[in-house]
């Protein structure tokens, strides 16, 4: 079980981009990320490989340039425009077409949820894989205001935004007890995290989205390594046209499945019992 947030060596598995196993992981600790870092963390526990968790913008731009990561991975606030590390995230991406980011950016819709929360909100998810950004969106706001937005892939890296999205506000899954509100950021985003593993309802959830977040991941990753087997530069049939094209079928349906998981996530924890 997750308890803490400590950057450095947890344990996870993502990637398949290289031989590496390690992974690195960039969190703004905002109450709309917390969820999906832990969902993350506790799928590393399941599988058994190591994690570099980084909470500062330049650590992580730092990192990006260290090694070849077996996968990257983003969950922050949502801000119009290119983040801080634009410029380092791209030249990872750039440098080696087989490498993913995977970001996941929540919308607090014009809210200010505070720091002793854990929220569900409306989320981009975006993939960079093989020259190309797919996207799906999560917990899009009900209603009659036309049809929800559905995925997209298009060419080139980019930060997609929350246009035509119908956002709702966000909702509070967990909150601190009063008595520890005032305590340091970093020990009361502890607390928050702690609540979002507590045993019996919110731990049964956890370990659900990490297992159903490990299974997009298995397939993709396998899917992936058949495109190259085929198409790759020593597959049976060698094509970088049918080799993109192989890796952007996989691409959509592998961000549809991560923001099924991050749904089904959200509604279950939203039953738990205030106490468990």
């Amino acid at each position: 079980m997750v308890g803490k947030v400590l950057a450095g060596s947890v344990l996870f598995s993502l990637g398949c981009a290289c031989s590496s196993a390690d992974v690195l992981i960039y969190s703004d600790q905002s109450p709309g990320a917390l969820p999906y870092m832990v969902g993350y963390q506790q799928a590393a526990q399941q599988a058994g490989e190591d994690v570099d968790l980084e909470t500062e913008v330049s650590s992580f731009a730092s990192k990006l340039s260290s090694q070849s990561w077996a996968d990257v991975i983003v969950v922050a606030r949502y801000a119009p425009g290119d983040p801080p590390y634009t410029a380092q995230l791209r030249d990872y991406a750039n440098a080696d077409l087989k490498r993913s980011v995977e970001m996941l950016f929540w919308n607090d819709n014009g809210t200010k949820p505070t720091a002793d929360t854990a929220v569900a909100a409306t989320t981009l998810y975006a993939l960079w894989n093989h020259g190309s950004t797919s996207i799906a969106y999560m917990n899009q706001a009900s209603g009659s205001g036309g049809a929800m937005v559905e995925g997209d892939i298009r060419p080139g890296y980019e930060f997609p935004s929350f246009d035509g999205v119908r956002v709702q506000n966000p909702e509070v899954l967990v909150r601190a007890p009063e008595k520890q509100r005032g305590l340091p950021h970093g020990q009361l985003v502890e607390e928050v995290v702690t609540l979002l593993s507590q045993p019996k309802c919110r731990e049964k959830c956890l370990a659900n989205y990490a297992t159903r977040l490990g299974r997009c991941i298995t397939q993709f990753c396998s899917d992936q390594n058949q495109c190259y087997a085929l198409y790759g530069p020593e597959g049976a049939k060698p094509d970088a046209k049918d080799l993109t094209k192989c890796v952007k079928d996989l691409d959509s349906g592998h961000a549809t499945c991560v923001a099924s998981a991050g749904n089904a996530d959200k509604n279950c924890l939203k039953l738990c019992p205030p106490e468990q």
